[in-house]
């Protein structure tokens, strides 16, 4: 199979999926970021160079990762497929699931049937903090808190809720452990891995879960990587198990790596921080 085939019809299709997606197309307009629902929020107009990098949160659209991070997810998606890396896309965070939505467009278009696309997420918004290194503000943001049902129905209405898509329910602490062990039981791994979980737990949470599985040359996405607290987990990680990356700048907010080695992943650590957490509900 040629997963370049109908290439300009396939590239015309991921941009409408893109300007559609983070409300772009329409221009609509943003909402400034804190706590309360939408409805509580103040509202600023349209600003292109803000949606195009996702630093705004906007009122109609399906993603706040912006166009660029969009085109990232595309690049790396066909970079697997051309470099025959194998695995599926692993989403973790994914508010209205537009990023994850797009990489499920991306491999239905281009006829490629071996790789899943996964969403991880509580669908009722971030936890509260579990331990020190995480401010507690993240729960108290209403808009970030959406249903599963609101995000499985735009891709029923695309045609994209099919056998590629995967559902993960739950805070990332209770989530990933069976999607873990789900992964490894059904002899797969991750190509593509997306983190969005804003916090320093959360982050953790998904290296110490999902990295292992990552296969070597697959790449792994920091969203948040201006935010301090992920920043200092993905560093605690790197520099913990002995790893140093070469960090590729996709906008103003995020980066990415690709993982060079084969990496045993120190899970004793893991489980000791989880035991000076505060229990938060599955």
């Amino acid at each position: 199979m040629n997963p370049r085939t109908n290439t300009e019809l396939a590239n015309s299709y991921f941009q409408t999926l893109k300007l559609s997606l983070t409300g772009e197309l329409l221009k609509t307009e943003s909402l400034v970021p804190g706590t309360g629902t939408a409805d509580q929020l103040k509202k600023k107009p349209f600003d292109a160079h803000l949606r195009s990098q996702g630093m705004d949160w906007p009122s109609h659209g399906l993603t706040m990762v912006g166009r660029m991070r969009l085109e990232n997810i595309e690049r790396l998606l066909l970079n697997m497929i051309d470099a025959h890396v194998p695995g599926d896309f692993v989403e973790c965070g994914v508010w209205r699931g537009g990023s994850s939505l797009f990489a499920r467009g991306v491999l239905k278009a281009l006829n490629v049937h071996d790789r899943k696309v996964h969403l991880v997420d509580s669908f009722e918004g971030l936890p509260k903090a579990s331990q020190a290194k995480d401010r507690d503000v993240w729960s108290e943001m209403d808009f970030l808190k959406v249903s599963l049902e609101e995000v499985q129905e735009p891709f029923r209405q695309l045609g994209l809720l099919d056998h590629g898509v995967a559902f993960h329910k739950g805070f990332f602490q209770h989530s990933l452990p069976p999607l873990r062990k789900q992964l490894l039981a059904s002899n797969r791994t991750i190509a593509v891995l997306r983190m969005d979980g804003d916090m320093f737990e959360s982050t953790m949470d998904i290296l110490y879960n999902l990295y292992d599985l990552i296969s070597v040359g697959g790449c792994i996405i920091i969203d948040d990587f201006t935010i301090q607290e992920a920043k200092e987990a993905v560093e605690t990680f790197l520099h913990h198990h002995e790893l140093i990356v070469d960090y590729v700048k996709i906008d103003d907010f995020s980066s990415y790596f690709c993982k060079e080695r084969e990496t045993m992943v120190d899970s004793a650590w893991y489980k000791e921080f989880n035991k000076k957490r505060t229990s938060s509900p599955p």
